[in-house]
């Protein structure tokens, strides 16, 4: 109840006196003019978000659908559409479709190319994650989620020295991001034991509290031996860095890979801990090792 008020709240509007068809919205304690959105539109917004939340991406999905169809000029709808889409697994063109119907009706909209970005990181195609990350930061250079998606991306590109300027940055920018990320460590453990103990949808729930992706919460699995959760896990984005070293840990038969272009510290890991385990030590060896506070990519790298 407390999220679908506040939900309510940040998409509530008043008519502006000089428009009647223009309404001042306050949006994270700024008020900013805009569009006037019908009460329908308002409230499968309100639903869409709540699936989103929960974890019903083809739920979230068909609203978001629809709520293109009730505000077509909405980049919001459009980027989120884009966004279930890409976390779905749904086809790249579809995607794109969404994605590019968002630029075109605002350009400008950095959130809608910070949703962009994260769906490139989530397939391991930096260079568009670089592309959007860019596009937002012209569009909204002080925004916290612009200065993380920089982040993730220099991360990803092996520029750790970037990644802690920015990072260093957006804490002092935002304060709040710090604590999210205390939130998010301490969610690990719950996500973990869930896993352990057999819970998978108390896992997802906690996962979606954490701020973790459904790839993000298949290495986890795969991690701690829960390899048919991992597996169908990782195959809603196949194409993904990280999925990709899924499937081969959780596949005794299949080929040896050593790609890590995009692969986060966790699923490089457990890529390294997999070809250990088979008797690859020494392409192990040739893969760098991974710097992480979490708790779980230090106990895969003490395994042998």
């Amino acid at each position: 109840m407390r999220r679908l008020i506040a939900l309510s709240l940040l998409a509530s509007g008043c008519a502006s006196i000089g428009d009647p068809g223009v309404v001042d919205r306050r949006v994270l304690g700024r008020t900013t003019p805009g569009r006037f959105i019908g009460e329908t539109a308002y409230e499968v917004s309100l639903t869409a978000a709540l699936d989103d939340e929960a974890g019903r991406l083809e739920a979230a999905e068909g609203r978001y659908l629809l709520l293109t169809r009730l505000d077509g000029q909405s980049a919001d709808a459009w980027s989120r559409l884009g966004s279930a889409r890409c976390r779905r697994g749904v086809a790249q063109a579809a995607v794109d479709d969404a994605f590019d119907h968002a630029a075109r009706v605002e350009p400008r909209y950095a959130p809608a190319w910070v949703r962009r970005g994260r769906c490139a990181l989530s397939r391991g195609d930096l260079v568009a994650a670089a592309r959007s990350a860019a596009r937002a930061f012209a569009a909204e250079p002080t925004s916290p989620d612009v200065s993380e998606l920089s982040i993730e991306v220099a991360r990803r590109r092996g520029d750790g020295a970037e990644a802690d300027r920015l990072a260093r940055g957006l804490r002092a920018l935002s304060p709040s991001v710090a604590r999210r990320d205390v939130r998010r460590r301490a969610g690990l453990p719950e996500v973990d034991t869930a896993l352990l103990r057999g819970r998978d949808d108390d896992a997802r729930a906690a996962a979606i509290q954490a701020h973790l992706s459904l790839t993000a919460l298949a290495v986890r699995a795969a991690a701690l031996g829960r390899l048919a959760v991992a597996r169908e896990l990782a195959a809603l984005t196949p194409d993904a860095p990280d999925a990709r070293i899924v499937a081969y840990a959780v596949d005794e038969a299949a080929a040896p890979t050593t790609s890590i272009d995009g692969a986060s510290p966790l699923a490089l890991a457990l890529l390294r801990d997999t070809l250990r385990r088979r008797g690859l030590g020494d392409a192990a060896a040739l893969l760098p090792a991974p710097t992480s506070d979490d708790a779980l990519v230090r106990a895969l790298e003490l395994r042998r």
